[in-house]
């Protein structure tokens, strides 16, 4: 027994290593110039980062998150700064449920930061940004796209208060839960243990498609792209999101935009992992749907 677990841990030590080093080498990846698809931008070459493996005479309990690696100051400091920073190129696609495309963006070239974090059809763009921000153990079951959902935004933003948070945006993946989840995470560069942060289901998945779908996922087959979110220039506090959608499966892609903006103080409590905390996240949300018509939250 004692033999599984250190083994485990190693690998979870491994994996940790891992993606603080592509995140070190990453910070400048989101260069809007970049291409999305190009190697350097997607899978930078790994660096050693030192660590301490865990004592074989440390008790046999399940690996938790808590049990991770810790990262130094400097690599946490740089880890927040590349999620605040983090600006993919407008025309990334960082979700797609269309089968073929998804093999496209995993194999050719093969590029490890697209994956399927549902088991099926979809395939997301998995950035080591965020996945250094949420270290998750191998052994959770849930590291195909963490506790959140695949990443569709994420940028600094402010509040009307000038409050600055980092704003994300992802797609979960469990049942009873498609649309889209916005968080806001309050970091300290120095420290991460005051981390705070609020959650709230933001659109649902019926006020993005094309077509009514009283059954979602059953009723109507609808196959949905997401775009990089990009931040609004001109705004601090707003951000778009681009996507398309098509009808049935045979039918064309067509295009829709969502904006969001925060419009008020959001209920921030300490971050409690993996617990998520659900609140109040005052926004202004409109849906510019592929059939001209406008979803308003």
């Amino acid at each position: 027994m004692i033999r599984m677990v250190v083994g485990a841990a190693a690998a979870s030590e491994r994996q940790y290593v891992l993606i603080v080093a592509l995140v070190t080498a990453a910070v400048g990846c989101g260069d809007p110039s970049s291409s999305p698809r190009s190697p350097a931008a997607t899978a930078p070459s790994s660096a050693e980062a030192a660590s301490t493996l865990p004592s074989a005479t440390q008790s046999a309990a399940p690996i938790r998150w808590q049990s991770l690696p810790s990262p130094t100051p400097e690599e946490y400091a740089r880890i927040v700064a590349a999620c605040m920073n983090y600006a993919p190129a407008p025309e990334m696609i960082v979700l797609t449920q269309g089968g073929y495309e998804g093999d496209r963006l995993r194999l050719e070239p093969p590029n490890p930061n697209y994956r399927i974090p549902d088991g099926g059809g979809t395939t997301a763009f998995a950035p080591p940004e965020w996945e250094a921000l949420n270290p998750t153990s191998p052994m959770s079951g849930i590291h195909r796209a963490g506790w959140y959902g695949s990443l569709i935004f994420m940028h600094a933003r402010k509040t009307p208060d000038k409050r600055e948070l980092l704003a994300v945006v992802t797609w979960p993946h469990y049942s009873g839960s498609y649309g889209l989840r916005v968080t806001l995470v309050e970091l300290d560069r120095n420290d991460p243990r005051k981390r705070r942060e609020v959650t709230t289901f933001a659109v649902p998945r019926g006020a993005l498609l094309a077509a009514d779908d009283p059954q979602p996922g059953l009723g109507v087959v609808q196959r949905l792209r997401f775009f990089a979110g990009q931040p609004d220039p001109k705004d601090e506090s707003a951000w778009t999101i681009r996507y398309t959608v098509a009808a049935d499966r045979n039918a064309k892609a067509l295009p829709g935009l969502i904006q969001m903006k925060l419009t008020g103080e959001p209920e921030l409590a300490k971050h409690n992992w993996p617990t998520r905390h659900p609140g109040k996240v005052p926004m202004q949300i409109s849906v510019q749907r592929p059939d001209g018509t406008v979803w308003t939250n």
